[in-house]
């Protein structure tokens, strides 16, 4: 008997559309990762996490209408299952260590690669 193994679902959550899309072609790569949406604010990531229910959520700290660490706080409260990575240009010494307090599972900045994501 075989397991069949479903890919990761995953949101992106981020205002700039080049970002997105860079997500979505190393996604798009990978058979096991399956774009699931994106969203460019707070309001729209939690109506998409509840919605949808990804297994991630890509996120960048700065969106359009607020903070991503508050974000991650919001998901984490509305007892979502969806797990965070954040993602973002600011320096992790000074928002990684926030970003696990509120609840992310991880954070990585932009100078990595987006393959990094993967």
């Amino acid at each position: 008997m075989s397991t069949v193994m479903s890919a990761i679902r995953i949101l992106i959550v981020e205002n700039h559309p080049a970002v997105c899309e860079a997500l979505r072609y190393q996604m798009d790569r990978h058979e096991d990762l399956e774009y699931a949406g994106e969203a460019a604010t707070v309001e729209d990531a939690l109506a998409q996490i509840d919605t949808i229910a990804p297994d991630v959520a890509v996120m960048d700290v700065a969106l359009q209408d607020g903070d991503g660490i508050d974000l991650v706080k919001r998901i984490r409260a509305q007892g979502s299952n969806t797990k965070v990575l954040v993602w973002s240009m600011f320096d992790a010494r000074l928002y990684a260590d926030r970003a696990r307090r509120a609840g992310a599972q991880g954070y990585i900045t932009k100078e990595q690669p987006t393959a990094e994501i993967a």
